[in-house]
């Protein structure tokens, strides 16, 4: 059996998902922050309304890319193609679907991104509780082996009560 062939096998029998003609994996240092999709009715909001927390936050419902919000999803610069996964440690893998006004690369090499926590006032609590991070994370480029998307929320502090 070729060796190309074995290696597809193996990937897939690990779980990633093969596609050819990209990079390979690196490792990128990140500002790492944290998101939520505000609702009607929260005790309270960042920002102090919902209209404006939406603003920040986005709508809540949909990324940049249509892609419905869900745990491990992650905002990126837009040098980062949409279904590029990065690895954090501590956080888990996330996939890129949206985009944000502050989500860029940084002087310094430093790329910024942020990770949706959840909904209404638990998310929030949890994206606030999740504050500003620095971490090297591993970039799996699209068309490169790519790990399974993985973030449990339960696992990140939501101190809301």
């Amino acid at each position: 059996m070729p060796l190309r062939i074995t290696i597809v096998a193996l990937g897939v029998f690990l779980g990633a998902t093969p596609v050819y003609g990209q990079e390979a994996p690196y490792e990128q240092d990140f500002i790492v922050t944290a998101y939520y999709s505000p609702l009607p009715g929260q005790c309270c909001y960042v920002t102090g309304g919902l209209r404006a927390d939406r603003v920040v936050n986005g709508g809540g419902v949909r990324a940049a890319d249509s892609t419905e919000v869900y745990p491990g999803m992650a905002a990126a610069p837009k040098s980062y193609p949409f279904g590029t996964r990065i690895r954090m440690p501590g956080v888990g893998v996330v996939e890129v679907h949206d985009r944000g006004g502050a989500i860029v690369e940084l002087p310094g090499g430093t790329h910024r991104i942020d990770i949706w926590v959840g909904r209404g006032e638990e998310g929030l609590a949890r994206a606030l509780a999740f504050g500003v991070q620095r971490l090297r994370g591993t970039v799996y480029p699209v068309g490169s082996l790519q790990p399974s998307v993985s973030l449990d929320l339960e696992q990140l502090p939501s101190p809301w009560e």
